[in-house]
């Protein structure tokens, strides 16, 4: 499968920012190497056979390690439980924590110098504060040249994650719906504003991760001028991603601005007359990792070590490919081959509430 790939995603979105400025020198840089990072820096030097086991006999020595929030729910239980299989004199615990609740207790748990977590699973939009505290491990592993080449901007440079899973978000619609209505699908963010679609299109609650992919995709101008547009056009604010989806497909609105796709897909793979559903592939995908972060002061760095390795096994991959989401070493379950992806990564905090200011002033007070 041959997509079309668009590396909107540089060093520059890769650096922290800090009280809205962009530090000349990303943070994680200026600090000494903690004694994790100095074994994963020695790691790195053999060969990659060594490594792991190297890596593997550290893990049954220490026979256990805690990530945090890898993945919610049942699917998290069996990822884990797939790892555990995998090594079973190895104990991997994992906490189920919310992204923001698991990225506030390994902070606090750096604050206080009480090293509980080895690790945690985050969207790349959610990791500022992790990132800014300097408290994720620089774990050159081998492992992330198994990524494919068109998700190698979901790599970091410093070695401070490692992607295992990507999520996306992109305009999808009722088929149903808009035969009724006579109307044609829509082909492009800009053509939502098209007086044909007026009250028929639902945006979910001002969202960082869909202003900032939308910004990556137009410009921050053409960003202003579409959400002004959009404004005129009477859409439908809604919070909550599933159930926006579900009622779109149940037939209260026709269009979805943007929503993770996946679940439509499902739905409609499930039941297609129930779930009726279609992607808009003409306009760009936004697309942002989830990496696997490890704690600088790893209590078990060679577990933490082992579970991310893995996490990019073919087994674990498959996994995911499982669930009916993207992962970074396979191919797409269901992005077809004109598919294009943008890469979108973190923006400082006063692009942040500007992008938001804006959604605000004229989307705000839609109804919904």
């Amino acid at each position: 499968m041959t997509i079309r790939m668009h590396y909107l995603l540089g060093l520059t979105a890769l650096s922290i920012f800090t009280a809205g400025s962009l530090l000349s020198v990303p943070a994680s840089a200026a600090q000494p190497l903690t004694a994790v990072e100095k074994l994963y820096a020695e790691l790195a030097k053999l060969p990659d056979a060594e490594r792991s086991k190297k890596i593997l006999e550290g893990a049954i020595k220490e026979g256990k390690f805690t990530f945090l929030n890898t993945t919610s729910g049942k699917k998290g239980s069996k990822h884990m439980k797939l790892f555990r299989k995998r090594y079973p004199s190895i104990k991997g615990q994992r906490g189920e924590l919310s992204p923001e609740a698991a990225g506030e207790q390994i902070v606090a748990e750096a604050r206080a110098s009480r090293w509980i977590s080895d690790g945690l699973s985050l969207a790349l939009s959610d990791m500022g504060d992790v990132l800014k505290n300097n408290i994720a491990a620089r774990n050159p592993t081998p492992v992330t040249s198994r990524v494919r080449k068109e998700f190698e901007g979901t790599k970091d440079p410093q070695n401070r994650w490692v992607p295992w899973r990507i999520s996306e978000q992109g305009i999808s619609y009722n088929p149903v719906m808009l035969k009724q209505m006579k109307v044609d699908p829509p082909t492009s963010y800009m053509s939502l504003c098209d007086p044909k679609y007026k009250g028929q299109v639902a945006m979910d609650t001002a969202a960082t991760r869909v202003l900032t992919g939308l910004r990556a995709i137009m410009g921050e101008e053409k960003l202003r001028q579409f959400l002004e547009c959009l404004g005129k056009n009477e859409p439908i604010i809604q919070r909550g991603q599933t159930n926006r989806i579900m009622l779109m497909m149940a037939g209260d609105h026709a269009i979805q601005g943007s929503n993770s796709l996946y679940k439509g897909v499902a739905a409609n793979k499930k039941n297609p007359k129930k779930a009726p559903f279609e992607a808009v592939y003409s306009a760009p995908i936004m697309i942002y990792p989830t990496g696997l972060i490890i704690s600088s002061n790893a209590p078990h760095p060679y577990g933490a070590a082992l579970f991310v390795d893995w996490a990019l096994s073919k087994e674990a991959q498959g996994l995911v490919t499982g669930w009916g989401r993207g992962n970074v070493t396979q191919e797409h379950p269901f992005f077809p081959p004109e598919a294009q992806l943008v890469i979108f990564g973190m923006v400082p905090e006063a692009t942040r509430d500007k992008l938001h200011s804006w959604y605000v002033k004229y989307l705000g007070k839609k109804k919904g």
